[in-house]
Formats: structure tokens, C-alpha cells, sequence
């Protein structure tokens, strides 16, 4: 329900303002190569250094087992 926070779409991390970042968390994204470009722009914008993120990227399919 909207009216409770919930939200629909794509990810806006800029949009969580009541999201608190604490001195030495460490901020992990899976997702494709989009989606991660998207919310490590996202976290510096608000301040996090590239030393808290780290991310692991995945996509379509290429391994063929035939």
C-alpha cells in the first residue's frame, strides 16, 4: 500500500529519505550491468565511497551445455 511506503518501479535510492547511512557500512548490489551503474550512482550522490560498495553482476544466459 502506498499509503505505508510501499512503492512499485524501479529502485530510487535517492528517493528512501528516511534510509540512514552509517560510517563504515558496507552497501552489496547484485543485478545487471544497468541496474548497478544506476545505484552506484545513486549511493555516491548521497555521500558513500566507492570502498563500501561492492557488486556482483549478472545477465542473460551464454553458457550452452549441449
Amino acid at each position: 500500500d502506498k499509503s505505508e511506503g510501499i512503492r512499485e518501479g524501479y529502485l530510487e535510492l535517492k528517493a528512501l529519505t528516511s534510509l540512514e547511512h552509517h560510517p563504515g557500512t558496507h552497501y552489496y548490489i547484485c543485478g545487471p550491468g544497468r541496474f548497478i551503474e544506476k545505484q552506484l550512482e545513486d549511493l555516491k550522490t548521497l555521500g558513500i565511497t566507492s570502498e563500501q560498495i561492492f557488486f556482483e553482476e549478472f545477465g542473460p544466459g551464454v553458457l550452452s551445455a549441449n
